[in-house]
């Protein structure tokens, strides 16, 4: 790490010819991680169980001091193990910043909730840039899920570029769902071709709620787009058929 900076300036000639870079960072020392945001397309932080909270609040003040990042594409923050308020300083700073940000990872975070999913939630509604979003193994809950999930519905449809969300394992249920289907609905994810939903706990109902939303808005999506883990089992089926015997029945 001592001569990334050196490393940092000799490659800005490529990058200006539209070399692809990436790097993996410690967020050691300040001023070379500085000066490698301003060259390379793709950064992933790593970090040690000690070094989060360090690591976190070092990449926000980086993000919130070098505003304009056009070239930085992907951020990659998968299992660092970011507690709630740090994900939610993140999501804020790259909110602020003029950020061209396609893929962001931040997977496998499970100190996430509703502050980090709220948060999120408002870079979502107002981004134009990002297409790829991994939360996937963030427990966030059923809560959490559905305010990210509602800020999807309150998008301006011109400018939704989302085109893979992954929301496994996150514990998400019925509120969740209800907003999965509403978001679906609103017409505010045309470019959605991938929705990762599996390993969630969703009843029958939920399930056929989120299958029905998709199915409806099936025609505004891109061909061959994929529902990841809400596929009805025969025995799921069954199940949602005695559901609806039973509501008519009342």
């Amino acid at each position: 790490d001592r001569d990334l900076g050196r490393k940092c300036r000799a490659l800005q000639a490529a990058w200006k010819q539209g070399a692809e870079l990436s790097i993996v960072l410690t967020l050691g020392r300040n001023h070379t991680t500085e000066e490698a945001l301003q060259v390379f397309k793709s950064i992933a932080v790593a970090a040690t169980s000690g070094e989060v909270e360090v690591v976190a609040s070092r990449l926000t003040r980086l993000l919130e001091v070098n505003p304009g990042l056009e070239h930085l594409e992907e951020l990659n923050l998968d299992d660092v193990q970011l507690s709630d308020e740090a994900g939610a300083a993140i999501a804020i700073s790259l909110a602020r910043a003029s950020t061209a940000v396609t893929a962001l990872n931040i997977g496998k975070n499970p100190g996430f909730s509703l502050q980090a999913a709220r948060a999120l939630g408002c870079l979502l509604a107002a981004n134009n840039s990002i297409q790829e979003l991994n939360l996937d193994f963030c427990k966030l809950g059923d809560e959490a899920g559905a305010e990210l999930l509602e800020a999807l519905a309150r998008r301006s449809e011109a400018s939704s570029a989302l085109r893979v969300l992954r929301l496994d394992h996150n514990g998400l249920g019925a509120m969740a769902a209800g907003a999965a289907a509403a978001a679906l609905r609103a017409g505010t994810l045309p470019a959605l071709k991938e929705l990762w939903l599996h390993d969630n706990a969703f009843s029958p109902s939920d399930k056929a709620l989120v299958r029905a939303g998709w199915e409806e808005t099936e025609g505004s999506r891109p061909a061959n787009a994929y529902l990841g883990g809400l596929e009805a089992k025969e025995e799921e089926k069954e199940e949602e058929h005695e559901e609806e015997e039973e509501e008519r029945s009342k």
